[in-house]
């Protein structure tokens, strides 16, 4: 059986210390990620709204 992990984006800003705990959490226990840095990316933000409805 395969084991398969989906994709994780992670949203957010390196200034950020909720955003930095997260990453450091990721990295620990060797989850595949992507940081989307909201601040260096103008395109990102409007990417996380999209997920959301409201």
């Amino acid at each position: 059986m395969q084991n398969i992990i989906p994709e994780i984006k992670l949203y957010g800003a390196d200034g950020c210390n909720k955003t930095n705990y997260y990453k450091l959490v990721l990295d620990e226990i060797r989850l595949p990620h992507t940081f989307l840095d909201v601040e260096a990316n103008e395109e990102y933000p409007y990417a996380l709204r999209g997920l959301y409805e409201n």
